[in-house]
């Protein structure tokens, strides 16, 4: 596993955003900064109709730069992430020295993800030799960090979402979780097994990559912390936990009788939904990390604390297992009275 990281776009449209605080602002040269391979990345990855949320469009994403410290916008990717980017845009030399830490990264570290990795993927995927662009960029998308392709992009603007290299390294090894998973479902899944694979996509990249502790189920390693997830999210989740856990159940046997794009649909509507919430002190909180994360951390995580990695793979490729193992595990975890 080879990892280099590229930092080639941020000099360009930090030149460009500096310009622009002195009133110069140049559409045609943030054209061309656009046309860099990293926002290339970057437009292809935001285009993808299939992603949760909505897409954005170059002449969105021109129109953002051009104007996001003096207006709203239609698009919620672009209107949640404003907020986030102004912060940015008002410290921007402060905040980009957090890049340090990506650049700083070292034997331990390397030491730290391919743990994570090799504690939740089959052995022979952890030792192909597979090369991973790592790309620092200032963004205009909603994710902290994503796949795509051969790279894993993250967004200037929010790395003060990681305070240290432990916690990068912990998000690094989440993201390279993820350019895995197609590899761990056999190439024909149900509908209800699709169901299930959206939840394991996030939740296993959380359980073993994050550390992820949540109602019901401890985290992985007792000598690790959770990192790099959203503590208002899971203690919400925490909160309505057999709320929660009763919709999935209902939902998991609904979707035995539909079709993929129904099961897809459901998904959108209501366990990757773009929604706000409101805290007790009158402030709004966007949800960052979905329903699938929480609920996903939690059924495979159980299997995984239960019975180990072996027999977790071995679900995953018989999906039509998931059920009765996740049941198994709950009662050997002592939640028993959440079974499917």
């Amino acid at each position: 596993m080879n990892i280099q990281i590229d930092t080639a776009a941020i000099q360009p449209m930090l030149t460009w955003l500096k310009n622009k605080k002195e009133g110069r602002t140049d559409e045609a040269q943030l054209r061309e900064i656009l046309k860099l391979p990293e926002y290339i990345v970057e437009l292809e990855r935001y285009a993808d109709e299939t992603l949760p949320v909505c897409t954005l469009t170059l002449e969105e994403v021109v129109d953002f730069f051009l104007h996001f410290d003096e207006k709203t916008f239609d698009n919620p990717r672009l209107q949640t992430n404003q907020p986030c980017f102004l912060t940015f845009y008002e410290n921007m030399e402060k905040m980009l020295k957090q890049t340090e830490l990506f650049m700083s990264l070292g034997s331990e570290d390397m030491a730290l993800i391919r743990r994570l990795l090799n504690g939740s993927l089959p052995d022979d995927m952890v030792s192909q030799e597979k090369d991973f662009n790592i790309i620092l960029l200032i963004s205009i998308g909603n994710s902290q960090g994503y796949p795509w392709k051969n790279n894993i992009v993250f967004d200037v603007a929010k790395l003060d979402l990681f305070p240290d290299r432990q916690t990068v390294s912990m998000v690094f090894a989440h993201e390279i979780h993820h350019t895995f998973f197609a590899d761990l479902l056999p190439n024909e899944l149900s509908s209800q097994a699709l169901f299930a694979a959206n939840f394991a996509f996030e939740g296993l990249a959380v359980h073993f990559c994050n550390n992820g502790a949540v109602k019901g189920k401890e985290k992985k390693y007792a000598d690790l912390p959770s990192c790099g997830i959203c503590d208002e999210d899971f203690m919400r989740y925490d909160a309505e936990f057999d709320a929660l856990f009763m919709d999935f159940h209902k939902d998991f046997e609904r979707a035995a009788g539909m079709t993929e794009e129904e099961v897809m649909q459901m998904i959108a509507e209501k366990y990757e939904k773009f929604e706000y919430v409101s805290r007790a002190d009158g402030s709004v909180h966007h949800i960052s990390q979905y329903p699938t994360y929480y609920l996903g951390c939690y059924l495979f995580g159980s299997i995984d604390n239960a019975f180990g990695k072996g027999v977790l793979l071995n679900t995953l490729q018989h999906p039509e297992r998931i059920a009765d193992t996740y049941n198994q595990a709950a009662a050997i975890l002592g939640n028993d009275q959440y079974l499917l």
